[in-house]
């Protein structure tokens, strides 16, 4: 029996998520354009340096969850039998505490925000 090839197909999710890996990925030049008064952006648009940190977190969380969907979706191979190896793999990755190095020194309660997400994610998956 041939494998057909697995192409990763891009969803909304997908693009949603890339979203908030460029917006962290350009942060600092987010925040320098806001100093430039001649472009008028409204204040009510504006992201401060917390909700740029809360997006890294963000990411940090999803990008696991993003992988085990890309896993499990793979319809020509048997992955009933997966699932559990990897849900629990997920789980440990997305443990609280898991993301506290990569968060350091970023704004104050960015990361028990995160945690508590964290938190409530492996809730609900278990």
């Amino acid at each position: 029996m041939f494998e057909a090839l697995i192409e990763d197909v891009v969803t909304r999710w997908d693009s949603e998520l890339e979203l908030l890996v460029r917006l962290h990925y350009f942060d600092n030049e987010i925040i320098s354009l806001y100093g430039i008064p001649e472009l008028e952006i409204p204040p009510d648009i504006m992201l401060n340096r917390f909700e740029l940190d809360l997006a890294l977190g963000m990411t940090l969380v999803l990008e696991p969850l993003r992988i085990f969907t890309k896993e499990v979706q793979h319809r020509n191979k048997v992955t009933l039998a997966c699932v559990p190896r990897n849900l629990d793999r997920l789980i440990t990755q997305l443990a609280p505490g898991s993301f506290a190095t990569r968060l350091l020194g970023r704004s104050a309660g960015v990361l028990e925000l995160v945690e508590t997400f964290q938190l409530s994610f492996v809730s609900s998956i278990n």
